[in-house]
């Protein structure tokens, strides 16, 4: 098991939705290998910021910030 908290830079309270949307469709689609996975998010708007903690397998925590990098790669400057 493995388990890991990143803080995501968002542009907003629109931007954050988005970004925790995203992880929330992650954890929900996630392989059957994945059985116990958790993911729980926070928006703190003071901080512009979506604060992410995932819980299982390394391969599950290692796919889910691949793809928050791929999205932050995607979107324009915050």
């Amino acid at each position: 098991m493995a388990s890991s908290v990143i803080d995501i830079a968002v542009g907003g309270p629109e931007d954050a939705m988005r970004v925790m949307g995203a992880l929330s469709s992650a954890v929900v689609s996630k392989p059957s290998e994945y059985s116990n996975s958790s993911a729980q998010t926070q928006y703190i708007e003071r901080e512009n910021i979506v604060r992410a903690s995932l819980w299982d397998d390394i391969r599950f925590v290692s796919a889910v910030m691949e793809m928050v990098i791929t999205m932050i790669g995607s979107r324009s400057e915050i």
